[in-house]
């Protein structure tokens, strides 16, 4: 798993292309925040563990 099947996959989910278990979200273990994880960061996010033990962060930035 790496990032571009992670993008991809939030991309079709968000777009409605697809569902999530027809995605690589289908393997994913757990979620949890940057503040519950302890991240030590401004910005608000969340942590993506997957099967396979790959963990991805999700950083949620305002832009405007």
């Amino acid at each position: 798993m790496n990032e571009m099947v992670i993008q991809n996959a939030l991309e079709m989910i968000l777009d409605g292309d697809c569902d999530v278990c027809d995605t690589a979200f289908e393997e994913l273990v757990s979620v949890t925040t940057f503040a519950d994880a302890g991240v030590m960061s401004r910005d608000s996010g969340l942590i993506l563990q997957m099967s396979d033990g790959s963990e991805f962060q999700l950083c949620i930035v305002k832009s405007r």
